[in-house]
């Protein structure tokens, strides 16, 4: 694509032409190449599975070239995962991003990475932690960079929930899904992961939230929303944005999960709380 540029001086006009690189269309890539680029990273997909990653990479315009988007084979499963990177460009890309930072506290089973986002629309800015317990894998680099990795989850929840116009429906990032160490290739089998060291403590699977939980997140969005069935909405796709992978249901989110997402309810109703970002009317 090629613009023109005009400028007026005191000795006359220049006129240039300046080449403006847009972003790749997804959409005018053709099926076969997809394929082609999916086989040669050993997958042997179904049919199902090859045509669902080319409709997730047109409908959000997502690069498999460039490792925006990437589908990961084991057995005769298969998941597609982006890269934290997509949600960054595409917040600053929004402009409405004015800083952000990520940090971590605490040591061992009690870690948490923290985030704080600002935006240029908010007159506060957004906070979000993680817990090592919550999202740790088991694996090698889990193991031996725990902070990076933790940070790096809270990166990509803090971006979904601070910019959910622009990060809404994407998927996950590997990072939040339960991985093994080695991706397995074709039809090879998944290897068990190993067991973290001792020192580490147990990693176990969360509990999954009560029905009295469930029963109080909807009477608060009722609260919120009354009559608003599309800002109930909003609601309850923000509530189910805190669980670790995707989900629909408020019914699969973790304990601590579900205690997050009424935490944030219950301060949005009461102003003299702090302020919890929650989606807009």
């Amino acid at each position: 694509m090629t613009e023109t540029a005009i400028a007026t001086l005191d000795e006359g006009t220049i006129v240039e032409t300046v080449e403006i690189k847009q972003p790749l269309q997804m959409e005018r890539v053709p099926d076969e190449v997809i394929f082609d680029y999916l086989a040669s990273l050993g997958n042997d997909l179904t049919d199902k599975h090859r045509n669902q990653f080319i409709q997730i990479c047109r409908g959000f315009n997502l690069n498999p070239f460039k490792r925006e988007i990437y589908g990961i084979q084991y057995g005769k499963n298969f998941n597609i995962i982006v890269g934290y990177e997509v949600y960054l460009k595409r917040a600053e890309r929004s402009q409405a991003m004015n800083g952000w930072k990520v940090w971590t506290e605490g040591t061992d089973k009690d870690l948490k990475a923290c985030i704080q986002i600002k935006r240029k629309d908010w007159e506060e800015p957004f906070y979000h932690e993680v817990y090592i317990e919550e999202y740790h894998q088991g694996n090698s680099m889990w193991n031996q960079k725990p902070r990076t990795m933790l940070k790096k989850v809270a990166m990509a929840q803090g971006f979904r929930l601070a910019f959910p116009l622009e990060l809404g429906g994407l998927p996950y990032t590997s990072d939040e899904m339960p991985l093994n160490d080695q991706l397995p290739q074709g039809n090879a089998q998944i290897q068990q992961a190993p067991a973290p060291p001792q020192n580490q403590g147990q990693w176990q699977q969360p509990q999954q939230c009560s029905a009295g939980q469930v029963k109080k997140i909807n009477t608060l969005m009722s609260i919120l929303a009354g009559d608003n069935a599309a800002y109930r909405q909003q609601l309850h796709d923000w509530c189910v944005s805190f669980a670790a992978v995707k989900i629909e249901s408020l019914n699969d989110l973790s304990v601590q999960e579900a205690s997050a997402a009424i935490d944030g309810l219950e301060k949005r109703i009461n102003p003299d709380a702090t302020d919890e970002q929650l989606p807009g009317m």
